[in-house]
């Protein structure tokens, strides 16, 4: 007689609320495989997100070997943040980098401080910052991430305590001095003026000339770094018509230089 070839059957497990790889553990036990992953309608945003929803054949059902089972599975956009973590401090400039994907993306958004945000611009200003993230497809799936933190780089001081006295006629050099921000620095004047005959070199920070007349010069000194951020200081030069030893508070150097006493001011 003819053969006859006996196909296997098997029993059609139930995926509802199972996630995707837990759903397809399910249908390899079961002998079956898994055929197209399908999205819903979740306009109305009440159905479950990473879990099937609904299969092609009825949980029990006798069904043969090896027949792909189609199933829904509803998947929101996935939003992930590197350079950044919830709660951290930084001392240095960030630049987040975001990555938001979802084969049927609709729609996102990315505020910080609650501004819109353009991705792969430096944060460069001490403050504390909330980063908001959110993502919709096509589908109506949704989801959003917050994450906080701060910037707490080193602020800019001036480190010159004193200005040398200068003599009237006499060459001058004296280069300001800076820590902390981020360089370079641009040195200006905020208030008042250098003696008559001397200029402030704003990339270097070096007073140099020669001193036109005597008197007391009471100056602001401002320091910006790259970030913008800025600190002023206060000083006093004093030139005089007559020449004397003057030693620096360091104790490093000493030099001839005018009556007046070199003078810090706070």
């Amino acid at each position: 007689g003819a053969d006859v070839q006996l196909r296997c059957k098997t029993k059609m497990p139930s995926l509802l609320g199972l996630s995707y790889t837990d759903a397809t553990n399910a249908l390899t036990t079961a002998q079956l495989s898994a055929g197209t992953v399908y999205e819903l309608d979740n306009s109305g945003g009440s159905l479950p997100l990473n879990v099937v929803l609904e299969q092609s054949v009825p949980a029990g059902n006798d069904v043969f070997c090896g027949t792909a089972i189609n199933f829904a599975v509803n998947t929101p956009p996935q939003i992930r943040v590197a350079n950044i973590i919830e709660g951290a401090i930084y001392t240095a400039d960030i630049v987040p980098s975001i990555s938001i994907t979802d084969t049927n993306l609709r729609n996102s958004t990315v505020t910080l401080n609650g501004q819109p945000y353009a991705q792969g611009t430096p944060i460069i200003v001490n403050g504390q910052y909330t980063l908001t993230i959110a993502a919709d497809d096509t589908f109506g799936n949704t989801a959003s991430l917050t994450l906080q933190f701060s910037l707490n780089k080193a602020s800019v001081t001036i480190d010159t305590a004193l200005l040398s006295p200068g003599t009237v006629s006499k060459a001058y050099s004296q280069t300001l001095t800076a820590t902390g921000g981020t360089a370079p620095y641009t040195w200006t004047i905020a208030a008042g003026s250098l003696p008559p005959g001397l200029a402030l070199n704003s990339t270097t920070g070096g007073i140099s000339g020669t001193p036109a007349a005597a008197g007391i010069y009471p100056v602001s000194f401002q320091a910006t770094d790259a970030d913008q951020a800025s600190t002023v200081k206060n000083l006093v030069m004093s030139v005089s018509d007559v020449a004397v030893q003057w030693t620096d508070p360091s104790g490093t150097s000493s030099q001839s230089v005018a009556t007046g006493i070199a003078v810090a001011e706070a």
